[in-house]
């Protein structure tokens, strides 16, 4: 089916979602002389389209956060930019990063939250729904394959600093940050209010990464050396053992044992003189 606004004819090519609410088409403009697609949300509920409507334009940017907006025949449809799928949870991988890597990718994460012009009931849902993709410079870029099915207009900054920060707790590595205090008070702040704020502690964060104290370095050299120490500490101990063992023996069958005379006396003679008086 083809879908025409005043000023586009837009050509499905792919179908990404299907759902109770809407559709989500990605889709080619005919009319461009280069290639050129567009994210397509085709939505049946009148309710949704009511919601969306109100939310849309109680937001900041107002209608600036779409494309454009047009009605074909009982749908609503709302056309997003397209935007290239590398998905976030797909691509993020934080056993072949450095750590502080991994802080820059969440730090780009909440840069892109405060940067969009999505209404926060939409950037709640693209955040809920990982609609986020990561780039090979690691910026962050929220998607628009949404589900409109459970937009609530009451959704603000507060609840999408809070679904942020649950998406950043999953993406650090803990067994790459258990030594930092800051990351552990950080995982324990689950009461950000606001977006910036929550930037502010996670460039705290980024800071610290990678800075440990000595006590810390130490135990995390141990903990690294754990198995070569361990059989260290089993030979050691059978050497002992078996030193015991020849001491008790040569005590049995010399009365004595020999190698500690070399601790006894062993100065009372040298060459043919004796250094102790007839």
């Amino acid at each position: 089916m083809i879908y025409r606004s005043d000023k586009t004819v837009y050509v499905p090519v792919m179908e990404v979602f299907r759902g109770e609410v809407n559709d989500v088409l990605i889709c080619r403009d005919a009319r461009a002389e280069w290639e050129s697609y567009d994210t397509l949300l085709v939505i049946y509920d009148h309710g949704t389209v009511k919601r969306l409507l109100r939310v849309i334009e109680r937001s900041a940017h107002g209608y600036a956060c779409c494309v454009e907006m047009f009605q074909q025949g009982n749908a609503y449809c709302v056309v997003f930019p397209y935007v290239k799928e590398r998905y976030l949870h797909h691509f993020y991988m934080p056993a072949r990063i450095p750590l502080k890597t991994c802080g820059t990718i969440c730090e780009n994460l909440i840069l892109a939250c405060m940067l969009s012009k999505l209404p926060y009931p939409l950037l709640y849902l693209a955040l809920e729904q990982e609609q986020l993709h990561l780039r090979r410079d690691y910026s962050v870029e929220p998607g628009y394959t949404i589900d409109l099915d459970e937009l609530d207009e009451d959704i603000g900054e507060k609840e999408c600093a809070g679904q942020c920060a649950a998406l950043l707790r999953e993406l650090l590595a803990p067994e790459k940050s258990r030594e930092n205090m800051a990351y552990r008070l950080f995982m324990k702040k689950w009461d950000h209010a606001s977006l910036d704020g929550l930037y502010r502690d996670m460039r705290l964060v980024k800071k610290t990464m990678g800075r440990r104290g000595r006590l810390a370095g130490l135990r995390l050299l141990l903990k690294s050396r754990r198995d070569s120490l361990r059989k260290l500490l089993w030979v050691f101990c059978i050497g002992v053992i078996l030193l015991a063992a020849l001491c008790l023996l040569s005590r049995a069958v010399w009365g004595e044992i020999p190698f500690l005379r070399i601790f006894v006396n062993h100065f009372q003679v040298i060459g043919t003189e004796s250094l102790i008086g007839k």
